[in-house]
């Protein structure tokens, strides 16, 4: 398995899985959700920057219109090619955030929230870690 949290690795590497058969693990930073000044924001809400898009479709070989337009449906696209996506939630506990950013995600069924635990067995299950 490979652990990928860069964007743009993910791509690459859910992409190359497809052809080899290996799996790869997405994990990204829930706290992601949240920013500086406080303001939430959902998956939704959070666009995909145009730089991005063009990496993503060149590494799918798809058409740029073809690109999801919000992290959402990026990550659901990482899962629908393939890979398992989780969120780390970790850091939200110690903040007091990790209820309200897990009940944001909840209503993804294919991201699973992750704690410090099981984010260590992902870590020591894995052959390659790639970190953004």
């Amino acid at each position: 398995p490979v652990y990928a949290s860069d964007e743009a690795r993910a791509t690459a590497e859910v992409n190359a899985g497809r052809h080899t058969g290996a799996d790869v693990t997405v994990v990204f930073d829930a706290g992601a959700l949240l920013d500086l000044t406080g303001k939430r924001h959902n998956l939704e809400s959070t666009g995909v920057p145009l730089r991005l898009k063009k990496v993503i479709a060149a590494q799918m070989n798809l058409p740029l219109e073809q690109m999801p337009n919000n992290y959402r449906d990026y990550l659901k696209l990482l899962h629908q090619r393939g890979a398992t996506v989780f969120a780390n939630t970790a850091m939200l506990i110690v903040t007091g955030e990790a209820e309200q950013v897990q009940a944001k995600i909840a209503g993804y069924d294919f991201i699973e929230p992750v704690t410090y635990a099981r984010l260590a067995e992902l870590l020591t299950q894995t052959d390659s870690v790639i970190v953004y």
